[in-house]
């Protein structure tokens, strides 16, 4: 990774850089740094209001979350499978409900945004997995370039979260 980085260091200097490099994309995925994260953008929301529409806004909290469950899956898939397909540009990421059909499905699409964000946030932290290494399938990409698109998505998005849960007065508490 040290010499993506634009240095050429060996030995201890590059490990050193590396662990670095890996902290700061793991603080990044887990929000707290410059903005607060997923878990908390989540954190406390009532199920029965997920699917509330508001004047001048496209999406429901449940819109925004499951938009991320989508996401997040189809960058892993991209990296990890041999047979990826993209789903339909946007329609198939987005769910065709505004809302969940229950309290389950509200929980279970959670929990998959957080087992995918554990999983891109476990290729970090695994020093045999080389993130910078460009994929089979398309040498231009590398696995860090999907999870650095995570984050940004993320970011983005868990903002727009919390922005929601103003307007629908269940503000989120950032510390």
């Amino acid at each position: 990774m040290s010499r993506l980085l634009g240095q050429d260091l060996t030995g201890r200097e590059a490990l050193v850089n590396e662990n670095m490099v890996r902290d700061h994309l793991k603080e990044m995925m887990e929000g707290g740094a410059a903005h607060i994260g997923f878990d908390k953008a989540v954190d406390g929301f009532p199920v029965d209001r997920a699917g509330q529409t508001l004047k001048g806004l496209e999406h429901t909290m449940w819109m925004l979350v499951e938009h991320l469950r989508l996401v997040n899956r189809d960058l892993i898939d991209w990296v990890t499978s041999e047979d990826y397909t993209s789903k339909p540009y946007p329609k198939g990421y987005w769910p065709a409900e505004p809302g969940p059909a229950d309290a389950d499905e509200w929980k279970k699409s959670i929990e998959a945004v957080r087992r995918d964000m554990e999983l891109m946030r476990s290729w970090i932290s695994d020093e045999e997995h080389d993130i910078t290494a460009p994929l089979e399938r398309n040498a231009a990409h590398s696995a860090m370039r999907e999870i650095l698109l995570a984050v940004a998505h993320n970011g983005y998005h868990v903002g727009q979260m919390v922005d929601l849960r103003a307007l629908l007065g269940v503000p989120v508490r950032d510390w």
